[in-house]
């Protein structure tokens, strides 16, 4: 599954919007789009964020991180 759908679906499995999702993690919901619709990958620390708040490790929604 490409990056772009992960986050994505594990947004939606939760039932958050971009905008609820970026405030839980405290972060841009600019980061979240950017991450859902062109595969922008933030930096490690909003990662970790985002992973937490969804429930999952930072490396099921990021190819990147090695976590």
């Amino acid at each position: 599954m490409q990056q772009l759908q992960r986050l994505r679906q594990a947004r939606e499995r939760r039932g958050l919007t971009q905008i609820e999702l970026a405030i839980r993690a405290g972060v841009a919901q600019s980061v979240i789009s950017l991450s859902e619709r062109r595969g922008f990958v933030p930096a490690v620390s909003i990662q970790q964020k985002l992973a937490r708040v969804l429930g999952v490790k930072p490396s099921a929604l990021f190819s990147s991180c090695k976590s």
